[in-house]
C-alpha cells in the first residue's frame, strides 16, 4: 500500500446509512464524502478523485471523461449496471463490486416479508395496539387465519447464493423447493421451466440478476398461468416483474399477494399501480432494505477496503 494519501471520493454515502467510514478513511488518507450527488454534480465531484465510490450514481463516458486521476471505481454494491463498463475498460478504470455481502440478509428478508403476509402481522398489531382485544368476550380472534408452509411447494428464480440460502431456510419450513435458473446450474432441487414454475408454486421468491433476459421475467403473458394463485415475493430488482400486469394479475386474483422489496422505479411516484388503494392488503412493500442488516452493510464496508487495497499498491 502506498503511503501517500489516495484522493477517494463517495458519492452517496447515505445510502449506507449511518455505518462508521473511519476504517475507509483510516485506509486512503483524504476521503470526501457526499449524501447524494445529483446527476450534473458528478462529473465535478469527481474531477480529482483516485477512487470513487458509488452506490447507485451512475457513472459513464460523459461525466468520466475530465478524471484524468481516477484508478478505481469502487460499487458499494454488487451490481454495476449503473458504470459504463466499456468504457472504464478502455480508459483503464479498475471497476470493483462486493459480492455475497448480503445474502444472508437478503434470504432472511424474503422469509420477513412472507412471513408478515402469511400471518396477518399488521392486521394483528392493529387488533391489539388499539385495544380490541381488551373488549372481546373471549381470549382468542379469528378474523383473520395463516396458513402453514410445510407442505406447500415453493419456486425459486435464480439459484445463485441468495437463491440457494433461501431455498435451505424455505426448506427447513417443509416447502418443497423447485427451481428455473439462466444457467446450466443442477441441483438436488427440482428443476423447471419458468411456465411450469409459475403453474405449479403457491410460492415464488425471485433472486435473479438483472439482465436484459430476465427484464420483465414475470408478464402478462406468463402471470396467467399461475394456478395455485401464488404469493410471489421480488427481493431481486424491480424491473424482473411488469408492475403494471401484476397489479391486473391481483385485481384479476391471479395471483394471492405481491411481496416486494424492489421497485423499476425508487422511489416510486405516488401513482404507482401497486401502491393502488384496492390493492392494499395485498401488497407489502419495503423501501430496497432486503440487503443492508447491520453485519451486511460492515461486510460491504469491509469489501470496499479490500478493493482499494488490492488495487491500489
Amino acid at each position: 500500500m502506498k503511503s501517500q494519501k489516495i484522493d477517494t471520493v463517495f458519492l452517496d454515502r447515505a445510502t449506507l446509512g449511518p455505518s462508521d467510514l473511519s476504517p475507509l478513511e483510516k485506509l486512503v488518507g483524504s476521503l470526501k464524502t457526499y449524501e447524494i450527488t445529483d446527476e450534473e454534480d458528478v462529473a465535478s465531484r469527481i474531477r480529482n478523485a483516485e477512487v470513487v465510490i458509488t452506490n447507485k450514481v451512475k457513472l459513464n463516458g460523459k461525466n468520466l471523461l475530465k478524471a484524468k486521476r481516477l484508478k478505481l471505481i469502487c460499487l458499494a454494491a454488487t451490481g454495476t449496471d449503473n458504470v459504463d463498463l466499456d468504457y472504464c475498460r478502455e480508459a483503464g478504470i479498475l471497476v470493483k463490486n462486493v459480492s455475497a455481502y448480503s445474502t444472508t440478509s437478503v434470504a432472511q428478508h424474503t422469509l420477513n416479508l412472507l412471513l408478515s403476509y402469511v400471518h396477518n402481522n399488521h392486521y394483528f398489531y392493529h387488533y391489539t395496539s388499539s385495544k380490541e382485544w381488551c373488549r372481546s368476550p373471549i381470549f382468542t380472534h379469528l378474523e383473520k387465519t395463516f396458513f402453514e408452509i410445510n407442505n406447500q411447494s415453493w419456486g425459486i428464480i435464480g439459484l445463485g447464493a441468495i437463491g440457494q440460502k433461501t431455498a435451505s431456510l424455505a426448506e427447513a419450513f417443509g416447502a418443497y423447493i423447485s427451481y428455473f435458473t439462466f444457467s446450466e446450474r443442477e441441483s438436488e432441487y427440482t428443476k423447471m421451466s419458468l411456465d411450469s414454475l409459475l403453474a405449479s408454486s403457491k410460492i415464488i421468491s425471485i433472486h435473479c440478476k438483472y439482465t436484459k433476459d430476465s427484464h420483465h421475467l414475470l408478464n402478462r403473458n406468463n402471470l396467467k398461468y399461475c394456478e395455485h394463485k401464488p404469493i410471489i415475493i421480488n427481493v431481486a430488482r424491480g424491473a424482473t416483474v411488469d408492475e403494471y400486469a401484476m397489479a391486473e394479475a391481483l385485481r384479476s386474483g391471479r395471483v394471492e399477494a405481491y411481496l416486494t422489496d424492489v421497485l423499476s422505479q425508487e422511489p416510486p411516484a405516488e401513482d404507482h399501480p401497486l401502491l393502488a388503494e384496492d390493492l392494499r392488503d395485498r401488497v407489502i412493500m419495503t423501501p430496497h432494505i432486503a440487503w443492508a442488516s447491520e453485519q451486511a452493510r460492515i461486510r460491504l464496508l469491509n469489501g470496499i477496503i479490500n478493493n482499494i487495497k488490492e488495487a491500489i499498491c
